[in-house]
């Protein structure tokens, strides 16, 4: 028994010496800029298992990392201006983006602007010093991002703060119906106080909210002044004709939320691409009123302010517990945000599947073609099924007959918890990387490389009879299972 006690010792020990060979730190990096939340995880749970210790701070940015990744911004400033402290093997392209960073998440996302104007303020200290002697051409061009950014936070400084207030009314709202889609989730909110308009309750946007231009003249959502020359933005990685404003208030049940960012675009230039695609008269009008179903959509970032929203299929409503109704599993987060996206680990016939949160689908279930491939030996196809036309239109596309599978029968995990699914809960296989936009940023894709596969609407409607999504916590629960 010592024996075998000894050799395990030993090629323990050489296998992590193996590991310190190829660079540990270098490793930690690949994966959390990458976005690989869970293979990250892993990684540092084996070095702490096995005694190795990351350099400072790569500790300090793994930690800055889990903070992002947990929607918890207070701690990710902590922990990247450690990193920032530490003297890490960075390039000095690296450490300007650390410093953009940085001054995002206080300008934008925590509206501390005085701590946006010292990280401005260290940024031009940083370009003045010049410790990786860059090239004059290049540091002018920082210096002119700085000075963007530093204009930017003295602009957002005059504007009212986002912030959010709740009531003692009623702390539901109905899911309604719509004429035109049924397998999405709508909702009424008030805009501006007086404009009640049918909402998509939409986990895929990355934004607050998106309204039409026509919605957002009627409801008076003003240009937001620290973009106030723009009159084209990014959806879905493709350029439409749009612009950011503001909603002076949302109302939502007892929930008030205000001086929202709001993406406002014109519908009709994406309305017109499906005069570029060859389709038949009543399948334009169903694309067209497809769009016009959605006028206005709620995103992440809303939901993420509001804190916790209950799901309860049974009263069919929206429900945004109180404090004093606070829910919590106190287990660990099962949702994480990467690329502004929000995602999520299921297995598909007992593979983990790094899933795209995606309440604007309305499938149930899609795993991307290059998953598959990889594992194509585990997840078998249905040959006996018909299968049917495959379309799909999103806002800045539209396809028709695209080429797909249909995983047969697969056993799907989410969260512990075996789901049973019936046929009509069809797993699709098919590319999701092809929706993404030639040249678009990474952070601007439909699906980020991570990406492995999609649960939409319909996922979530067969889960349970009541969903708590908590971004406090970064957890799906389900609190009552569906008979």
């Amino acid at each position: 028994m010592k024996y075998k006690l000894s050799l395990l010792c030993f090629f323990a020990c050489f296998h992590m010496l193996g590991y310190a060979q190829q660079d540990i730190n270098q490793k930690m990096m690949d994966k959390l800029e990458a976005g690989n939340y869970a293979k990250a995880k892993q990684f540092y749970s084996y070095l702490k298992r096995w005694g190795a210790t990351l350099h400072p701070s790569m500790e300090s940015f793994y930690k800055y990392s889990m903070a992002n990744f947990h929607n918890k911004p207070d701690s990710a400033v902590i922990h990247l201006e450690a990193t920032l402290k530490e003297e890490g093997n960075y390039d000095a392209t690296f450490i300007f983006e650390l410093y953009y960073r940085l001054w995002k998440l206080y300008a934008e996302t925590l509206q501390n602007y005085d701590k946006a104007l010292s990280t401005c303020n260290d940024i031009n200290s940083f370009i003045e010093k010049n410790p990786y002697n860059v090239n004059e051409q290049v540091l002018m061009e920082l210096s002119g991002f700085a000075s963007d950014w530093e204009r930017q936070t003295l602009r957002r400084m005059q504007e009212p703060s986002i912030r959010i207030s709740r009531d003692d009314s009623k702390n539901t709202t109905a899911i309604v119906s719509d004429s035109i889609i049924n397998d999405l989730l709508f909702f009424e909110a008030i805009y501006n106080k007086e404009n009640r308009i049918k909402t998509v309750f939409d986990t895929g946007l990355m934004d607050y909210f998106l309204i039409d231009n026509d919605i957002a003249e009627k409801i008076g959502a003003r240009k937001y002044p620290i973009f106030d020359n723009d009159t084209v933005g990014t959806l879905n990685g493709r350029q439409v004709q749009g612009y950011s404003g503001i909603l002076d208030s949302v109302r939502i049940a007892n929930v008030v939320l205000y001086n929202i960012p709001v993406f406002i675009w014109d519908r009709k230039s994406l309305v017109n691409v499906s005069d570029s695609v060859s389709l038949d008269s009543l399948k334009k009008e169903k694309v067209d009123n497809f769009y016009k179903s959605t006028d206005v959509i709620m995103g992440l970032k809303a939901m993420s302010l509001i804190g916790k929203i209950k799901l309860n299929r049974t009263d069919k409503v929206l429900c945004f517990p109180t404090s004093k109704e606070e829910i919590s599993s106190g287990k660990d987060p099962n949702i994480f945000i990467i690329a502004n996206k929000l995602f999520t680990q299921i297995k598909i016939n007992n593979l983990s599947l790094t899933a795209f949160v995606d309440t604007g689908d309305n499938e149930y279930a899609t795993i991307d073609s290059w998953f598959y491939e990889k594992h194509k030996e585990d997840i078998p196809i249905d040959t006996l099924i018909e299968k049917e036309t495959f379309n799909r239109a999103m806002f800045h596309d539209i396809r028709q007959n695209i080429l797909h599978e249909i995983a047969d029968n697969p056993s799907i995990v989410f969260n512990g918890r075996a789901l049973s699914t019936e046929k009509y809960n069809k797993v699709y296989i098919t590319s999701l990387k092809n929706w993404n936009t030639l040249g678009a940023t990474p952070a601007n894709n439909v699906y980020p490389d991570i990406t492995e596969g999609v649960v939409g609407y319909d996922f979530f409607k067969h889960l349970g009879e009541e969903i708590l999504f908590d971004f406090r916590n970064m957890r799906i629960d389900v609190l009552e299972k569906s008979d």
